[in-house]
C-alpha cells in the first residue's frame, strides 16, 4: 500500500514479487486485511499471482507476454532506462521498437 501511495514503481514490483512467491503467508498475515480494502492493490495483486509469461525470454516483440526481468533486459539492451512499472516497461519498448 505504501509503495503505491507513494507512487514507488521498484518497490511496488518487488512487493508483488514477493506477494506471489509467498502468497499463503502473505494472506495469513494480519496486514492481509489492509490490502483487501483496495480494489485497485487486490487487482494488481491477481495480475501479479496469476500472470505466467510464454517465456521468460521471448525472442519477438510479444513485450505483452515478457516477464518483468525480461523486459529490463530488453531495455538494457536497447540502451533505454529500465525505470518504471511494467505497463511503463512496456510502452517503452514498444513506443522504441514503432520509431525503429
Amino acid at each position: 500500500l505504501l509503495a503505491d501511495a507513494k507512487s514507488c514503481a521498484l518497490l511496488k514490483e518487488e512487493t508483488l514479487s514477493f506477494i506471489k512467491a509467498n502468497a499463503k503467508a502473505v494472506m495469513e498475515s494480519s496486514g492481509w486485511s489492509e490490502v483487501t480494502k483496495s480494489a485497485s492493490i487486490l487487482t494488481e495483486v491477481l495480475k501479479v499471482v496469476t500472470f505466467v509469461p510464454q517465456s521468460l525470454a521471448t525472442d519477438g516483440d510479444d513485450f505483452d507476454e515478457m516477464a518483468v526481468g525480461s523486459l529490463r533486459r530488453k531495455l538494457q539492451e536497447e540502451g533505454l532506462s529500465e525505470d518504471g512499472t511494467r505497463e511503463m516497461l512496456v510502452k517503452r519498448l514498444k513506443c522504441h521498437h514503432a520509431s525503429e
